[in-house]
Parts: C-alpha cells; sequence; structure tokens
C-alpha cells in the first residue's frame, strides 16, 4: 500500500477496508492488474488515515475487470458519506462522463447510507448532448426530471489515464461547463 493512494480488487465504503477475501495490493501488483484488465481495480485515496492507519479516502475510483474498462468514482464527505458519484463510460477507448448522482443528506455530522439522502440529484448524458436531469427531493411529493438536448458535453471526454495518474478521475468537477 503506498502513501497516497491504496489498491485493492474490491473495497468496502463502510469498513474503509477490502472486502473479505481480498487485500491490499502493492503497486507492482496493481499495475498489472490495471494494465492487463485482469481483474477490477479500486484506486483509494490514503493521504488522511486514521490512528490505525485505515484510509479516510475523498474518493475512490473503481474500475471494471474488461478489455475496455468502465470508472466508477465515489466521492466522500469528511464524515464518510458518498456525496457524488460518477460512472464513465469507455466508448472507443476513451472514458465519457455518462452518469452523475449527488446525494445530500440531513447533515454532515455523521455518515450515512445512500438511502438516508433527503434528496439526490441525478443527471445522464450521452455523447451527443441529449441528457435527463432527475431531482428527486424525498421532502417534496414529485420527482422533478427535465429532458436536455445540445448539452455542453465536450469537455466530459477523457482519455484511460496511465497507470498512477488519477488527477482527471479524481477531480469532481471534471468536464463540467463553467457558466
Amino acid at each position: 500500500m503506498s502513501g497516497q493512494v491504496a489498491y485493492t480488487t474490491l473495497w468496502n465504503d463502510l469498513t474503509r477496508r477490502p472486502i473479505g477475501g481480498h487485500r491490499w495490493l502493492t503497486d507492482v501488483e496493481a499495475q498489472s492488474a490495471y494494465g492487463t484488465h485482469s481483474s477490477g481495480l479500486d484506486v483509494v485515496d490514503a493521504v488522511e488515515r486514521d490512528a490505525q492507519g485505515v484510509p479516510r479516502p475523498r474518493w475512490v475510483i473503481g474500475l471494471t475487470a474488461q478489455v475496455n474498462p468502465r470508472v466508477r468514482v465515489r466521492f466522500f464527505h469528511p464524515s464518510g458519506s458518498l456525496w457524488r458519484l460518477i460512472d464513465y463510460d469507455n466508448i472507443g477507448g476513451r472514458l465519457f462522463r455518462w452518469i452523475s448522482v449527488d446525494y445530500t443528506y440531513p447533515d454532515d455530522a455523521r455518515l450515512y447510507a445512500e438511502f438516508e439522502c433527503v434528496m439526490n440529484v441525478a443527471a445522464t448524458f450521452r455523447p451527443d448532448g441529449t441528457g435527463i436531469v432527475t431531482i428527486d427531493d424525498k421532502r417534496q411529493p414529485n420527482i422533478q426530471q427535465a429532458t436536455l438536448d445540445g448539452a455542453p458535453v465536450g469537455g466530459y471526454w477523457m482519455n484511460m489515464p496511465a497507470f498512477g495518474h488519477w488527477g482527471q478521475l479524481s477531480d469532481p468537477e471534471y468536464g463540467t461547463p463553467v457558466p
């Protein structure tokens, strides 16, 4: 396990450790798994750790075990609650920011499970600029939904990063248009 990030084949966001039967990988093992797509790979931000040395991640990047892997990035509040999830689809060897979901909780005082959110905003886009944004405010009786055409999604593309270059994927605002 390196200092800035930790690698595993399956990570648990509640225990902040690899799931049973999985372990932390060395950088060499992780790079091999990344290069061969032989297994899924979770890249865990490990800059901050608790007293036992367990990472308290701001983000976790999950890559599927496929020739053209999809990517899921989860972003966390300091409390450990998931606040943003971004799915990248692999289209022709490039990643496209396909789905984003933002979660709002009653407060930031403790760790909340996703189902405890009071609101989530989900945005799904396609490379042609079409999209759907859904607002589910559990304090309101109706779910709001908007269909979009011509959305500025040009910045949603990125090349699959080289191993260890996680900067673009770990940026929760990557590709979002500046007003």
